[in-house]
């Protein structure tokens, strides 16, 4: 609607009515249930929508399970190099570990067709025109191949990943340190006289 001002020659708009907007939070456990809540928002003309957020309700026990697993793994593989002849108390261990986790919106990737036929051309009696590709999106988690142990590897539909790593380094201990820790330090006690003299003595191991 328009207003025309007495005495002048501008125009203003003049709003007919107002909209209303609401944003909607739905919180649901199965993803089966995802397809019933689109089904209804499209019912009731409601086409936008924005995110899907994911939720742990305790994520410190999932990270106490893949402790529980590595020390494990580690264990394992002490004894194996332990196995193959090497004296692993020789070696001074570095540690660094580092822990994650992903959410599924973080993995989806997009592509387009590279080849297209337009079937308007055939249509035309000149020129060509483009046909509009289509994109698709696809969700692309991280892959397993590069860890020692993965729980629940099977991932038919996204997920929320979460992962730790560890990464031990050993280098062989210097000469100096490895004398000083075989060297054995003879306990010894203390005799006290009681006129206030002390005799120290060791003890002899047999």
């Amino acid at each position: 609607m328009v207003e025309k001002k007495l005495f002048s020659k501008k125009y203003n708009e003049v709003p007919k009515g107002f909209e209303l907007q609401q944003n909607l939070h739905i919180k649901f456990t199965n993803v089966n249930q995802f397809e019933k809540i689109l089904s209804a928002c499209a019912n009731n003309e409601i086409y936008n929508l924005v995110k899907v957020d994911y939720f742990i309700n305790d994520i410190q026990a999932v990270y106490k399970q893949l402790r529980t697993e590595i020390l494990k793994t580690l264990k394992e593989k002490q004894q194996f190099y332990t196995d193959l002849g090497f004296d692993l108390p020789s070696y001074d261990p570095i540690i660094a570990d580092t822990k994650y986790c992903h959410f599924p919106n973080e993995f989806y990737k997009s592509y387009q067709a590279f080849n297209s036929t337009s079937l308007e051309t055939f249509n035309k009696k000149q020129g060509i025109v483009t046909a509009k590709k289509q994109t698709t999106y696809y969700y692309n988690p991280i892959t397993y191949k590069d860890y020692d142990m993965v729980i629940n590897s099977s991932i038919v539909e996204p997920v929320i990943q979460i992962g730790m790593e560890i990464k031990l380094q050993y280098t062989p201990k210097s000469k100096e340190q490895k004398s000083i820790e075989k060297e054995i330090i003879k306990p010894k006690y203390f005799l006290i006289s009681p006129d206030g003299n002390i005799n120290i003595k060791e003890l002899q191991l047999n």
